[in-house]
């Protein structure tokens, strides 16, 4: 990481002092709710690294300048013969076409994406968001390739109790597994997301995200 000057860029259990990094958070019916941290040792590459937006970018610069790796190991990287490359996704927003990788571990996002034909890197670290980060991602990107955009303003939407009851209840989204989910709405094979919907007094919706599992 000092080669690459890397300010904030940490692995494992050294990254974990509590100035250094933000408690987890995600939001529920009861307001924000603290998330339990887990052993970073035990994430190891898929998680187990503490950085920052500026880092993100730092390290793909380097890697698309080839001052990380060599060329070859490069464009194995980027190889999408196999499914999905290997460290590197294909991801395509306002028509570019650009390559990284994103993810999630308790109510942590991060992401990081490169655009070969423009140069142009893009990178983001959040916690406790309500929006998803692929929407604030994609709205970033659309404002630097689409010329005159202007990202859209987000509210709550408050419907009337008759059109809520038709939504409210429990719903089960299809199974999806690596051959026929994108890469923004990734999850294993037989855990699909469950969710239920519970109408409010207020006009707004309650939305509680999980897994539906089966006990076998």
């Amino acid at each position: 990481s000092a080669k690459l000057g890397l300010a904030r860029t940490e692995y494992g259990l050294t990254a974990k002092p509590a100035n250094r990094v933000a408690m987890s958070y995600e939001f529920s019916p009861e307001g924000w709710q603290p998330v339990p941290q887990s052993d970073p040792d035990l994430l190891g590459g898929a998680a187990g690294v503490v950085s920052n937006a500026e880092d993100l970018v730092r390290v793909i610069d380097a890697l698309f300048d080839g001052r990380l790796v060599s060329a070859h190991s490069l464009d194995t990287m980027r190889n999408q013969d196999g499914g999905s490359g290997i460290g590197l996704w294909p991801y395509e927003s306002a028509g570019q076409k650009g390559l990284g990788h994103g993810g999630a571990v308790e109510g942590y996002r991060a992401c990081v994406f490169y655009f070969p034909e423009r140069g142009i890197a893009i990178a983001y670290t959040g916690n406790a968001q309500l929006l998803p980060m692929a929407e604030m991602v994609d709205a970033a990107l659309a404002t630097v390739f689409i010329k005159g955009y202007t990202p859209r303003g987000y509210s709550p939407l408050k419907l009337p109790p008759e059109q809520l009851a038709a939504y409210a209840g429990s719903w089960v989204a299809n199974d999806a597994g690596p051959a026929a989910a994108v890469q923004r709405g990734y999850r294993a094979p037989g855990s699909p997301r469950a969710l239920l919907i519970e109408a409010r007094p207020d006009g707004l919706s309650t939305l509680l995200f999980g897994r539906q599992t089966t006990l076998v």
